[in-house]
């Protein structure tokens, strides 16, 4: 390979989670680029930090009312090679990386950033990024409500109700809250999670709910087949 000037660009819309160890090893990765390395947070309240070392990052409390959103990861811009990576809660590519320098050290640290990135991908990213698990998380969350109503919610109510003419609006309001649940739901799905300071224990939190509503929701898909199978 040759050792003329490259660049080499990477933008990806994905959901992920950096701590401590993982920003340590970005630190890593970057010091062979360039040293001294510098650091830009953006946090939830609007201010924007310059730090010289990625441990007083994760030393931020990361607090609910002030939670780090951005942080962006650079070398020198004055020396021979660069590098520079993005990692943001919004607006999209919430995960972005740039080197410059001769070909074979950029293909050297793009593949050491690209392997990186593949550390960092959150397992749902799919769901929320790609067009097909998009489009059946989509079906899923339209459908399971009205299958929920009718294969279960109904049978816990009287049957003065389910034989009467309020049964039409009760199964409308309970549908259109669940689908109001469903969009409150993914919430618990954040594209950017920096698991730092408090941020490990509302992510471990949010692990938490997330395990029982993906639980319940195999259960309603399991039953969705079921039923389709029967029929």
């Amino acid at each position: 390979m040759s050792n003329y000037r490259a660049s080499r660009n990477r933008a990806y819309a994905m959901a992920f989670l950096v701590d401590a160890a993982l920003l340590n090893r970005l630190e890593t990765v970057l010091a062979e680029v360039a040293e001294p390395l510098q650091y830009k947070v953006k946090f939830s309240d609007g201010d924007e930090v310059e730090y010289p070392n990625v441990e007083q990052i994760i030393q931020q409390p990361n607090t609910s009312g002030r939670s780090i959103i951005s942080i962006v990861a650079s070398t020198p811009g004055e020396k021979e090679e660069f590098a520079n990576v993005v990692l943001r809660n919004n607006p999209s590519p919430h995960v972005e990386y740039t080197v410059n320098g001769p070909q074979q050290r950029v293909a050297y640290f793009g593949n050491q950033l690209d392997q990186w990135v593949a550390t960092i991908r959150k397992w749902y990213s799919p769901i929320f990024i790609s067009t097909v698990p998009a489009l059946l998380a989509l079906a899923f969350a339209v459908y399971a409500p009205i299958f929920v109503w009718e294969h279960v919610a109904s049978r816990f109510l009287p049957v003065e109700i389910i034989e009467g003419k309020t049964d039409s609006w009760i199964r409308t309001i309970s549908i259109v809250g669940m689908w109001v649940a469903e969009f409150g739901a993914t919430k618990l799905f954040p594209r950017a999670t920096f698991a730092i300071g408090q941020g490990v224990n509302r992510d471990n939190n949010l692990k938490y709910v997330r395990g029982i509503i993906v639980a319940f929701a195999i259960s309603v898909l399991a039953g969705m087949v079921a039923n389709l199978l029967y029929h």
